[in-house]
């Protein structure tokens, strides 16, 4: 998550007429849609297998391991969290099927698997040149029950390192996630030092810890208190990549007490979920 401005603003809510109710502080941030795949890959565990046909390994390998990498860059900070799997190829598999696909989910112990098929070529004709058709499929087992296949085209002189790596940059834009920028309103009680804690956090973007923060103060007798740090948990959860958390935290604090900004926030995380 990329922080561009922090805006804080004091309003009372109208749940509180009184000076010790609840607060609001608005923030202004990046944040980050499915990618153009249609997949939202923040928050789940990736693999991209490669099928090995014997004599363009080295293209595949290459592709799926540059892919990895610019996965790495956008979802996990740069950190090795992709692993990158060799499959052999069996002639007249299906491999852009769901069951091929779900089997791969299982066997690799991923929430989505993306397969890079090996590269088609298609003689020159009359109306065109030689081109290398390269197609991966992509599954998410947290998602859409259904497989999202994208396909590029090669002039066959670029089935090498440079080849590989337009390939790799096509697939990367594609599975990259799509940011705006928006706001959003947390709840807090002033004095209170674990509310201000948490908004800090917050600030930082450091949302595990900000959760930290709420999980505690839920653990009050106070119904519109609990709503409260309910309310934002429900927001922690959505901005970190967990919208159908969200929405269970969101129940929660209308159960308790719902507050003026729980319908705002219940379109945004529908929305997220495709509902």
């Amino acid at each position: 998550m990329k922080r561009i401005v922090l805006v804080a603003v004091l309003a009372a809510l109208s749940l509180a007429a009184v000076s010790c109710g609840p607060s609001a502080y608005t923030m202004r941030m990046d944040t980050r849609y499915p990618s153009a795949s249609g997949i939202d890959f923040a928050g789940k565990s990736i693999s991209v297998v490669f099928l090995d046909n014997g004599r363009d390994s080295l293209f595949s390998c290459t592709v799926a391991d540059l892919l990895a990498s610019k996965m790495e860059e956008d979802y996990f900070g740069g950190e090795p969290e992709i692993g990158i799997y060799r499959l052999p190829e069996v002639s007249g598999s299906d491999y852009s099927s769901r069951d091929t696909l779900s089997s791969l989910i299982m066997e690799l112990d991923t929430d989505v698997v993306i397969l890079l098929d090996s590269p088609l070529y298609r003689e020159p004709s009359d109306a065109e040149s030689a081109v290398v058709v390269c197609r991966a499929y992509a599954y998410d087992s947290m998602g859409a029950d259904s497989v999202k296949v994208v396909q590029g085209r090669l002039l066959s002189s670029e089935t090498d390192a440079e080849g590989a790596s337009a390939v790799a940059d096509a697939l990367g834009e594609y599975y990259s996630g799509n940011w705006r920028t928006e706001s959003f309103t947390l709840l807090y009680y002033y004095p209170g030092s674990r509310w201000t804690d948490a908004l800090e956090y917050a600030e930082k973007m450091q949302w595990d810890k900000a959760i930290e923060k709420w999980l505690k103060l839920t653990e009050t007798d106070n119904n519109i208190v609990r709503s409260c740090a309910e309310y934002n948990l429900a927001l922690g959860c959505l901005v970190s990549g967990q919208p159908q958390l969200a929405l269970e935290w969101l129940d929660l604090s209308d159960k308790d007490g719902k507050v003026n900004l729980s319908s705002g926030l219940r379109t945004r995380i529908l929305q997220r979920l495709g509902k």
